[in-house]
């Protein structure tokens, strides 16, 4: 992992910075984030919140999970 933040690290600033100025790097390497930010943010919130992009599975397995909670003593075991 902290491999993979040198690489970034180096790759998307230091690389630039041997070849361009702090004043052009910097503000490039600031936009960059912001405007991914904010797309990946977009794609995780319509990908939660949208009830077609939730796959059936995904609601079976909370079933699964969740139906021995309470009751009669389940114990988490059920058949669907």
């Amino acid at each position: 992992m902290v491999l993979g933040k040198l690489a970034h690290y180096g790759l998307m600033l230091a690389l630039p910075l041997t070849m361009h100025s702090r004043g052009s790097v910097v503000p490039g390497y600031l936009a960059y984030n912001i405007v991914l930010s904010i797309v990946l943010s977009s794609m995780f919130g319509v990908s939660h919140n949208v009830e077609e992009a939730k796959p059936l599975a995904a609601g079976l397995t909370q079933v699964r999970g969740s139906a021995g909670r309470g009751g009669r003593g389940g114990g988490g075991k059920v058949a669907v």
